[in-house]
């Protein structure tokens, strides 16, 4: 108390470099793993692609006479494969009842371009839900005591290779 808050911003930057550190030496590692992810996604909404599998299937069913609704729940990297899924399943004019999102770890160009033009009236989404944490409950979330930030962030930080660009999830 007496310095005034002046450890608390020192351990708050050793905690910032540390957190730099770690980003720095998983960055090789993980960068591939998680463009190999994203890519993976991507290349499912592709013709022939699960997203357009998936889409043509209901499409088809929907078409024999069958009712359905349609819920649609992502976690983190599945909001990537749902955001590639969505334009799919307009094109084959379906509708999604729910549409929900844990901590997207999609970013907000990806849900910009992908997923919210198709909420509302003239799209196939109804019901859009996104939830994250709470502010104060990301600061306190860490990965495995070393990293002192939300796997989202690490990931975004060094795994993405425009790390300027923000995650629907942070």
């Amino acid at each position: 108390r007496r310095f005034g808050g002046l450890w608390d911003k020192a351990k708050e930057r050793f905690l910032d470099l540390l957190d730099e550190a770690v980003e720095l030496a998983t960055r090789n590692l993980g960068r591939p793993i998680w463009a190999q992810m994203k890519d993976n996604a991507v290349r499912a909404s592709g013709a022939g692609g699960g997203a357009d599998l998936l889409a043509g299937k209901l499409a088809q069913y929907k078409a024999d006479g069958n009712r359905f609704n349609l819920h649609l729940v992502g976690h983190s990297a599945g909001s990537i494969l749902l955001g590639q899924l969505v334009p799919e399943l307009y094109r084959w004019g379906l509708k999604v009842d729910t549409f929900t999102l844990y901590a997207p770890a999609c970013t907000l160009d990806l849900f910009e371009e992908n997923i919210a033009p198709y909420v509302g009236a003239g799209g196939c989404i109804d019901r859009p839900t996104v939830f994250n944490l709470r502010d104060d409950d990301e600061r306190d979330d860490n990965v495995a005591q070393i990293y002192n930030k939300t796997l989202p962030d690490l990931v975004s930080h060094a795994f993405e290779t425009d790390h300027t660009k923000p995650f629907l999830g942070l």
